[in-house]
């Protein structure tokens, strides 16, 4: 978790343009995002933030992952495993928790064909904290979210 959290404060901290070579597109919303100064007065959310699929194999697309720093996709690759693996013993926990076979909750996401995506968020230091929002109402969409 340590190397996840250093190879993308390393990411954060390189050039716009570096990072804007990464920009999300409407259609697959992939890729690095900035709510940074989008519009001048507004209150809104001050954070970067970068977004990648892992599962199902066929939407990942390391060409969306950034090159730099050089180690991220390695990290990210063993880091997201371990991730989907904690997520995938949580399921078997609640549903024998909740008087069911342990596969039920997992079979009710998909199964083996279980959808994981990344959202990493970075919260830089912002130079007018009276017009931002740490993070504004929202509902994540899918069916469990692991912050870490």
């Amino acid at each position: 978790m340590d190397e996840a959290r250093q190879v993308w404060r390393e990411f954060f901290h390189q050039p716009m343009d570096v990072k804007q070579s990464y920009g999300n597109t409407p259609k697959t919303y992939e890729g690095y995002g900035s709510r940074l100064g989008v519009e001048k007065g507004a209150i809104l959310d001050w954070s970067d933030y970068y977004f990648l699929h892992y599962l199902p194999g066929y939407l990942k697309d390391h060409n969306k992952w950034p090159a730099l720093p050089l180690s991220l996709r390695k990290v990210m690759e063993e880091y997201s495993k371990q991730v989907v693996n904690f997520g995938g013993r949580l399921m078997k926990i609640f549903s024998e928790n909740l008087g069911l076979k342990e596969d039920v909750l997992q079979n009710a996401f998909g199964g083996e064909d279980i959808g994981a995506c990344l959202r990493v968020n970075f919260y830089p230091k912002c130079p007018q904290p009276d017009l931002t929002l740490g993070l504004s109402p929202h509902s994540d969409p899918g069916g469990m979210t692991i912050l870490l």
